[in-house]
């Protein structure tokens, strides 16, 4: 599983390269908001969930679909720019777009590694909202069942 700095690291350096397209500094501070973002989504893993299989395996699962599905990644985006537009609107702190655009990378950079080495979560099956939240169903050996993918 890939650790925070990897995390950060590959954020960083996709930053980089994307300041060099957009023919911006190399560096800027989005560079280390990127990272710091990639590594604050490991925020949702457990530690002492290992006493659970899944698919009849004694795989190890420490990621939950609320930091690392595609479903919640649209939502915490979403987020980042509201909490971008209220900053800008309350405090009069402006910011540019390459900044909304870090926060999608940083999102990007984090499941695009975590999809290769051990898999995300999709989009939840259903609709029924409070079963994202229950990481197992009693009976059944399977993680965060109302979620997709792997």
């Amino acid at each position: 599983m890939s650790n925070e700095l990897i995390h950060g690291m590959a954020a960083s350096a996709a930053q980089c390269a994307l300041n060099l397209i957009l023919e911006r500094p190399m560096l800027d501070a989005n560079v280390f908001l990127a990272a710091i973002i990639a590594m604050l989504i490991n925020l949702d893993r457990f530690g002492g969930m290992s006493t659970f299989k899944i698919n009849g395996s004694n795989n190890v699962e420490k990621r939950s679909p609320i930091g690392h599905s595609i479903g919640f990644a649209m939502i915490w985006i979403y987020v980042g720019y509201v909490i971008l537009r209220s900053m800008d609107t309350y405090l009069g702190m402006t910011y540019d777009h390459a900044t909304f655009v870090a926060i999608i990378l940083a999102y990007t950079t984090h499941l695009a590694l975590d999809h290769l080495d051990g898999g995300i979560y999709h989009l939840p099956r259903t609709m029924d909202v409070p079963s994202w939240f229950k990481p197992t169903i009693p009976g059944r050996n399977i993680y965060w069942p109302a979620w997709t993918g792997r």
